[in-house]
């Protein structure tokens, strides 16, 4: 055994208060296990606890319940106030960490580093603030990572916050599954009413340079491909049809070799077609856009993943599709930043296509369906700005197409400035200080009255009309997903 631990306390702490097995109230399906897990509660906050792939032996058969991993690496003496920013840093940065899990508190080193010296000021925070127990380990591991975890028979388990889904986002919640092939697997749990999400402590994983994105919970549009899993297309026929997928997308792997976790798959309107709540969304049910009064429509094909984003925290990338908007239109609905990478910037191998969709319903021409094939990217969406170019500069290939200089001219398009209000203001303000910047004055063109002089169809529809049009007689019903 790679561990070595002992016991150091006052009488006056409180003995350890096992939980039961399992621990909480939250549904299982009969015969479902998860490598070796169980569920617990702290208050009103539901966690699973898991057993790493790596066992970690570290304490007696008989402590047990929540406890807290602080690594010790260099300088030997800790101080009360470097423990009192320790935890402090946990709370602001991980939303998994509870008070509760310094219960029992573990300060971890490595077999080469001095042995930790606690000062007196750091035992009566121990002991009198936190009411903790302590430990001291050693181990010739580098893999174990601090924050909260779940000790039982003396195995550490790493532990993860279940979320409720209360605006139907998800069509599945997913885990890593524990062996190094990389597949998953769904996490059958609920809290008896709706599905409940896992997600990892944040305290887990640090950004390295050859995974930039590690830790980085990402949600995944249900027409990708994810080994391990089922897709299915918002379509009971189609899931039930189909086994689960045998290999991820190639452009989604990248993005997990990068460090990011798939905490769940996100519903999307069948096979990213057009949908309107409710008058289609038959299946399976739209999911509720969190803006507004709560019944606004979420809109595109990618609306599971932007209403995850919208009305939880504990997600912080959604990954979908976009063939004529189905990522910049749900965004705009929900005020997210979407990005939809040039075509062929990420592969669409195992990603299925709204083109072959649409070839195959509406029996279009090759032609046609060649054009489409242009427009079916893969992209994501987010709430930060910086977020975006974090993900952006880690996933995206890096071009040898030069930056754009010697900018010339502006161009605002006047068909679609905003009307009177604070919305012009803002943008119009963006206009001059761009103007500014690059030392040119803009130019405005309105669209309709170009067409209107250059219109060589006869007709004396608009171009909205006419564009509208050609959608529809291309498509074969409109507007493309």
């Amino acid at each position: 055994m790679s561990w070595l631990q002992f016991f150091t306390g006052f009488s006056s702490w409180p003995k350890s208060t096992p939980i039961s097995t399992p621990p909480s109230a939250l549904s299982e399906p009969p015969g479902s296990h998860i490598a070796a897990s169980f569920t617990f509660k702290i208050d009103k906050n539901s966690f699973l606890a898991r057993r790493a792939s790596k066992q970690l032996s570290i304490l007696g058969s008989a402590t047990a319940g929540p406890c807290a991993v602080i690594l010790h690496r260099e300088e030997p003496r800790i101080t009360a106030d470097w423990l009192q920013e320790t935890v402090d840093r946990w709370h602001r940065v991980d939303d998994v960490f509870h008070p509760s899990f310094l219960e029992t508190v573990i300060f971890v080193r490595e077999e080469y580093t001095p042995e930790p010296v606690l000062d007196k000021d750091s035992w009566k925070l121990l002991d009198n603030n936190w009411k903790s127990k302590v430990a001291f380990a050693v181990t010739d591991r580098e893999d174990i990572a601090e924050g909260p975890y779940y000790v039982r028979n003396g195995v550490l388990y790493t532990v993860w916050r279940l979320f409720p889904d209360t605006h139907e986002a998800f069509m599945t919640a997913t885990l890593p599954q524990n062996e190094p092939s990389g597949a998953y697997q769904d996490l059958p749990y609920s809290d008896g009413r709706r599905l409940v999400i896992g997600a990892p402590s944040r305290l887990y994983s640090t950004a390295t340079d050859t995974k930039p994105l590690n830790g980085l919970r990402i949600t995944v549009k249900d027409n990708i491909n994810l080994e391990g899993t089922k897709k299915t297309m918002s379509s009971r026929s189609w899931e039930e049809l189909y086994p689960a997928s045998n290999k991820t997308a190639t452009a989604l792997q990248s993005l997990l070799d990068l460090g990011a976790i798939v905490i769940g798959k996100t519903k999307l309107s069948q096979f990213a077609e057009v949908e309107v709540p409710t008058a289609d969304w038959v299946d399976f049910h739209c999911p509720f856009n969190p803006r507004g009064d709560g019944y606004l429509s979420p809109e595109g094909s990618t609306a599971g993943g932007a209403v995850a984003l919208a009305a939880f925290d504990f997600a912080d990338v959604s990954i979908g599709t976009d063939t004529g908007g189905s990522l910049r239109d749900p965004s705009s609905k929900q005020g997210l930043f979407a990005l939809r990478p040039s075509w062929g910037a990420l592969s669409m191998d195992g990603i299925f296509p709204l083109a072959v969709w649409a070839l195959t319903v509406n029996n279009i021409s090759e032609a046609i369906l060649m054009l489409l094939s242009a427009f079916d990217t893969v992209g994501f969406m987010c709430r930060d700005v910086d977020v975006l170019h974090k993900v952006a500069s880690a996933w995206l290939p890096k071009t040898d197409v030069p930056a754009i200089q010697n900018l010339t001219k502006i161009i605002v398009l006047s068909d679609f400035e905003y009307g009177p209000g604070p919305a012009k203001m803002v943008f119009d303000d963006f206009v001059s200080r761009l103007e500014k910047t690059v030392q040119i004055k803009s130019t405005t063109m309105n669209l309709s009255d170009d067409w209107r002089r250059v219109n060589v169809t006869g007709d004396r529809e608009s171009i909205v009309e006419y564009i509208g049009k050609v959608s529809f007689a291309s498509t074969h019903h409109g507007v493309l997903s």
